[in-house]
């Protein structure tokens, strides 16, 4: 387990992202925002989600970028 946050909240990606809650909720239900399956009533949504409405680079691949950019001496 490399992340023992995978999961975020509702409350924690509006704030991420810069938007209500109520456009994030309005998002996960038309489907464009998508969510993990935890049972019940509990909304939690996966990192890698938050990475890819971003248009972050997931950080496994962030790190692997800088190490062959160190290998490569930064000359990309």
């Amino acid at each position: 387990m490399s992340d023992t946050r995978a999961f975020l909240t509702v409350d924690e990606v509006a704030t991420l992202l810069g938007c209500s809650t109520k456009t994030i909720r309005r998002r996960i239900a038309d489907g464009s925002i998508r969510t993990a399956p935890l049972g019940g009533r509990s909304i939690r949504i996966p990192v890698s989600e938050l990475d890819r409405l971003s248009g972050i680079t997931p950080t496994s691949e962030r790190a692997e970028t800088s190490e062959r950019d160190q290998r490569l001496g930064g000359a990309l």
